[in-house]
């Protein structure tokens, strides 16, 4: 088996670029002063980009190729290594108009405006921000997803909550785990079993709100908008081990008020409904009676 290896490397150009099938990743092979560089990665680097990897040394046609499986923007902290990094990105901008921007608005170079540095044009001022731009940008993403898979999520679940709330992720993962039941192929399970992670208790009202509108969702497998109340009530307790119906039955009342859940009565029956499922269906059979009507007039 082949030793993991964490290597540093700077992007000299991008080689090769196949997007995956989720059309936001891409497979790269990058030129660097580390040797030829390949696996996935959810931005496209550029050149100057340097990168903090993981993966292991191959040989591919007679030359060393390090295939990484993890990847991260390798981002200096202290003002100056940062600025440096900044114009090393930034075409037009070389060693001595760096040490200039250093010389005249020192630390706040990050609030540099046009005509504070001679010889620094409009475009030059502009594409230096944008660099900036970029370059925290994947610093914000990393944290994030770093965030994430130390509490138990796996990368693509971390890379799906940022492919969604970008910037805002930390703070809408934060504020409710429960969220990620929102993302694409995953359910309350999924986001159930990092809970201790997340400091949630079993009796936490963002995790009896996910749990019961889990339950009415399995309740639908057959197909039905309309789901009887009882099993429902039954499907949480037992999903939520809470062993207290009244609990559910609170919560239920709760995503009822919030215009999450619809009751009916039919037939002598008390039944639930998604208010979006029972909202879309409702459209369609609009339109379908609009269409109806419209016939019988023709006729």
């Amino acid at each position: 088996m082949k030793e993991i290896a964490t290597i540093t490397a700077e992007v000299r150009f991008v080689a090769r670029r196949k997007l995956n099938d989720d059309g936001k990743s891409a497979w790269y092979v990058l030129a660097s002063n580390q040797g030829n560089l390949s696996g996935v990665l959810s931005w496209q680097p550029v050149p100057g980009e340097k990168l903090i990897l993981s993966g292991t040394w191959s040989e591919y046609r007679g030359e060393k190729q390090f295939k990484f499986t993890n990847a991260r923007p390798d981002i200096p902290q202290e003002a100056k290594t940062l600025l440096h990094y900044v114009c090393s990105r930034t075409p037009g901008i070389g060693p001595k108009l760096e040490e200039k921007i250093w010389e005249t608005v020192g630390e706040k170079w990050t609030e540099l405006k046009p005509g504070d540095v001679p010889r620094m044009n409009n475009d030059i001022v502009a594409e230096f921000h944008k660099q900036y731009a970029e370059i925290k940008l994947h610093d914000e993403q990393y944290q994030a997803i770093a965030w994430l898979i130390g509490k138990g999520c796996s990368q693509k679940m971390a890379e799906a909550a940022w492919e969604k709330w970008e910037t805002e992720t930390l703070g809408v993962v934060q504020e409710n785990p429960y969220r990620m039941t929102e993302l694409y192929g995953y359910g309350f399970a999924a986001v159930d079993r990092h809970r201790e992670a997340f400091n949630v208790a079993v009796d936490d009202r963002r995790r009896l709100l996910a749990g019961v509108e889990y339950a009415v969702r399995q309740a639908q497998d057959d197909g039905s908008t309309l789901i009887d109340v009882p099993p429902v009530i039954c499907k949480a307790v037992q999903l939520l081990g809470v062993g207290n119906s009244d609990l559910v039955c609170d919560i239920i009342t709760r995503l009822i008020g919030d215009n999450r859940l619809i009751f009916f009565a039919v037939e002598n029956k008390n039944v639930l409904a998604l208010t979006s499922d029972y909202n879309a269906e409702k459209v369609i059979w609009d339109f379908a009676s609009d269409g109806l009507a419209e016939t019988a007039v023709a006729s």
